[in-house]
């Protein structure tokens, strides 16, 4: 199962608003997933939103845990992969498990 929280629009002020923890957060463009990641939430959707990319909304969800976090994000991406066919737009590769 995706994340389940709601779409927030991804503006400069919602994404100031995404807690400072640990997750795995997804971004869209008109509500489609175009990126799944994994990090510092906050930090990573600052990151992304400079980036230039097309998107329109995220959502996050907190891991607490860097190990869990990137877990999270392979299982959220297999699913993705499974369903469409293929990976979202912005992500390239499945990232490997933490050791």
């Amino acid at each position: 199962m995706g994340i389940s929280k709601k779409w927030s629009d991804a503006t400069g002020a919602r994404i100031a608003q995404a807690p400072a923890n640990v997750g795995v957060y997804e971004f869209a463009y008109n509500k489609r997933t175009v990126y799944v990641g994994s990090g510092t939430i906050r930090d990573r959707l600052q990151a992304h939103n400079r980036s230039g990319y097309s998107m329109t909304h995220f959502r996050y969800e907190e891991t607490n845990s860097r190990m869990r976090a990137v877990q999270r994000e392979r299982k959220l991406l297999k699913q993705f992969q499974k369903r469409k066919g293929r990976l979202p737009k912005y992500n390239d590769e499945i990232p490997n498990p933490p050791r």
